[in-house]
Parts: structure tokens; C-alpha cells; sequence
């Protein structure tokens, strides 16, 4: 008897971590649903590190209180004019809104 393959074989063994619809309406909403990426910014890429001469910074404490906590270990930056989803000890970007904080 052969084993029944799974639908979806997971990819990896780190859950899926990412930005909500309700968390990127909330970020929109704040920042004003800009869509503006500075040209001197560094890019910040899906699933690597930030680059190394980016200065990060947490949300502002007003929208942060809006949104639901995130998970240990886990932060929501701004990296420029994008809203980043990082993993703190090792600085993966594991989301990120592009451009959005203008």
C-alpha cells in the first residue's frame, strides 16, 4: 500500500508569519494608503535581511496599540518609506508593505 501524498507538502518547517488583510488596511489607513518609495531608501526584499545600512524603527505607538500583537520574537518596522515584518534576531524580513509609509 502506497502512503497518500499530502495536498500541500509544507515548504519549510518555520510557520507562515505575515501581515493580515485587516493588519494592511489598518497600516494603510495610518500612512494614508501612500504609495511612494524614496529613492535613497534601501530595498527591502521579501524573505532576506535587511540590508546593512538600513535604520529601522518600530510603528508609531498609536497604530501599533490598533494592531493585534505579533508573535514572539517578531517585530513591525518602518525601513524607509516600507512597513516591515522582521524576525528580531535575525533581521529576516518575513513581510513587508512597500512604500506604504511614503
Amino acid at each position: 500500500m502506497r502512503p497518500v501524498p499530502r495536498a500541500n507538502p509544507p515548504t519549510s518547517n518555520r510557520p507562515t508569519i505575515s501581515f493580515s488583510d485587516a493588519e494592511r488596511m489598518l497600516i494603510s489607513d495610518h500612512y494614508g494608503a501612500r504609495e511612494i518609495r524614496l529613492a535613497s531608501a534601501p530595498r527591502v526584499v521579501r524573505n532576506a535581511p535587511l540590508p546593512c545600512n538600513s535604520c529601522y524603527k518600530r510603528l508609531p505607538v498609536d497604530l501599533d496599540r490598533r494592531l493585534p500583537p505579533v508573535r514572539r520574537g517578531y517585530a513591525r518596522v518602518v525601513v524607509g518609506s516600507d512597513v516591515a515584518l522582521i524576525e528580531l534576531n535575525t533581521l529576516r524580513v518575513v513581510d513587508v508593505l512597500p512604500g506604504i509609509a511614503g
